[in-house]
């Protein structure tokens, strides 16, 4: 399953080694912009590098074919738990978000971190539409990614709580 997924997109792996070079050099600044460690920093950019490379770069028939826009309304709503039982597409678009979701909750109080939860909780509306509005890029603008995307922002928002109020988020990542 997560090999038919990644072979259907094939600018992932590249764009996956830009988001590591990226977050590499821009973890250190960043972290102290928002005063949080540099793991920290390190993955909260690289889990939206994660989300960028399987979610924007372009599909394997990209500009081969004309694609229209079209998007699946068949699947709204959260997910269901037999959905998320095993790999599939809905588990892993929940997946995808965990890690940002527990980056951002990992953080210390500060101005910036609603802003950053609130970009967070636009990004799967913004990604669905960019699909939508780009169809030369032949990613399908799917509804049900939306409520599966943000189930993980939400289960990463909990994990990371949880996990700041047992370790402590100074220590967390540091």
């Amino acid at each position: 399953m997560i090999g038919h997924i990644l072979l259907g997109i094939p600018w992932f792996w590249p764009s996956v080694a830009g988001s590591i070079l990226i977050a590499t050099f821009a973890a250190g600044p960043l972290g102290r912009r928002l005063s949080i460690g540099t793991g920290l920093a390190w993955l909260f950019l690289m889990s939206l590098g994660g989300i960028a490379s399987l979610t924007l770069t372009p599909g394997f028939e990209a500009f081969v074919e004309v694609h229209q826009r079209t998007c699946d309304f068949s699947l709204t709503g959260a997910p269901n738990l037999d959905a998320i039982r095993t790999i599939n597409e809905t588990s892993l678009n929940i997946a995808l978000f965990v890690p940002l979701g527990a980056s951002i909750a990992l953080m210390a109080r500060s101005p910036i971190k609603p802003v950053l939860a609130t970009g967070a909780l636009a990004l799967p509306l913004a990604i669905e539409a960019f699909q939508f509005a780009v169809p030369e890029f032949a990613r399908q603008c799917q509804v049900g990614d939306i409520a599966s995307n943000l189930t993980g922002l939400i289960v990463g928002l909990g994990i990371g709580s949880v996990l700041g109020a047992v370790v402590g988020r100074r220590t967390a990542l540091s």
